[in-house]
């Protein structure tokens, strides 16, 4: 099963500059808390303002708090990830959609990406269907259409993860949180709960990594 674990930062590193040091520290502290549980697996976190939010792997919640606690993590929410999905729902068949659907970002590119990067919480009320999901692409891309190609106004949906709830996580790419809400409106959604900019993204390699690929975007 795949998780969303929406938590706040653990203590030593909150208030802490999301500097190259400090994001490799953090991510040491979840691969090592990854480590000392079993049938586990982390696969990236979006390093938020004030919180973050990772893509897990485990068989149950309980293995998801396990790994919160050995990593003195303080968790807000668990949620299960039902799918995820990108542009590629509107060429893909039916059964390709689960909830691994989308690969891990590869950070690399998305860090060296010059705009800003936000994560977007839009509550809903159920799982949506396959042509529900094509809909909704149809309706994402219509409104980046829409605003045009300007690097002032230029916007990019990347992907988005649908928990269990309907909760819609959406990652998107854009000058400004502004332009967001314009498109956000533009598409039709419902009003976010959340727009927080992504400061960065780390993955298991991170705790390792020893170059500038690594800073805040």
């Amino acid at each position: 099963m795949k998780f969303m674990a929406e938590s706040k930062f653990p203590g030593e590193f909150a208030g802490q500059p999301m500097n190259q040091k400090t994001l490799r520290g953090l991510a040491q502290k979840l691969e090592t808390a990854s480590n000392e549980v079993s049938n586990f697996a982390w696969t990236q976190t979006f390093v938020c303002e004030t919180l973050l939010f990772s893509v897990l792997s485990a068989e149950d919640e309980a293995h998801i708090r396990a790994h919160a606690d050995r990593g003195a993590i303080p968790l807000s929410k668990v949620s299960t990830i039902q799918v995820s999905f990108d542009p590629s729902v509107l060429e893909s068949p039916h059964a390709a959609y689960g909830p691994s659907s989308v690969s891990p970002l590869d950070v690399l590119a998305f860090t060296s990406e010059p705009r800003s990067k936000f994560l977007v919480v839009r509550p809903g009320s159920a799982v949506p269907g396959f042509e529900e999901l094509q809909n909704q692409a149809r309706a994402s891309l219509k409104a980046t259409r829409t605003m045009g190609a300007k690097p002032t106004t230029r916007l990019v949906w990347d992907h988005s993860y649908v928990d269990d709830a309907g909760t819609v996580y959406e990652v998107i790419l854009a000058p400004n949180e502004e332009s967001v809400r314009k498109y956000s409106r533009l598409a039709g959604f419902n009003q976010a709960s959340l727009i927080t900019r992504i400061t960065a993204v780390i993955n298991p390699s991170t705790a390792g990594a020893e170059t500038e690929a690594w800073h805040t975007i």
